[in-house]
């Protein structure tokens, strides 16, 4: 549990401090519903190998894992330990 190594700039993503940061930023839950949509369907569509993507896989994938991590989301959350 907790943060671990995640850096200063990275905390207000995870827990209250997203609450926190949404509404300093004015952003709406509208927004965070549709970016939990979009993790959703990148964690359904991942392959059993961890991957993304049928064509360019290196990439894909990255792009995928930037967009968990983007979020807060660490390794426990994407299958790490």
């Amino acid at each position: 549990g907790g943060l671990g190594n995640l850096p200063g700039t990275m905390r207000g993503r995870v827990g209250s401090g997203r609450q926190k940061a949404m509404q300093e930023k004015g952003m709406k839950t509208a927004t965070e519903q549709a970016v939990l949509k979009g993790l959703e369907w990148l964690k359904q569509n991942q392959e059993a190998d961890g991957s993304w993507g049928e064509h360019n896989k290196g990439a894909m994938t990255g792009l995928a894992l930037l967009c968990f991590l983007g979020h807060g989301e660490t390794g426990a959350a994407l299958g790490g330990s």
